[in-house]
């Protein structure tokens, strides 16, 4: 299963979500996130996750809870 992860934030703050900061652990280490960028557009970040129902929906809760995170919108796959 996959899922993209649509992920709006504070301004600036960006890479200290993707990467890590002080604060908190980078998303690009959570479990199932195999790609994490920086867009341009209503939202900030693009995740992938993959995994198991389990998997994605630990690593969404976990990515919310993130400081600076703003608001996340889930996209999953149906195949």
């Amino acid at each position: 299963m996959r899922a993209y992860i649509l992920v709006h934030v504070d301004p600036g703050h960006e890479m200290d979500i993707i990467d890590g900061s002080a604060m908190s652990a980078g998303i690009s280490s959570f479990a199932g996130v195999v790609q994490a960028n920086v867009v341009h557009g209503a939202y900030d970040i693009v995740v992938v996750v993959e995994g198991d129902a389990k998997t994605i929906d630990e690593t969404i809760l976990k990515l919310r809870k993130i400081p600076h995170v703003k608001k996340t919108e889930s996209l999953l796959t149906m195949h």
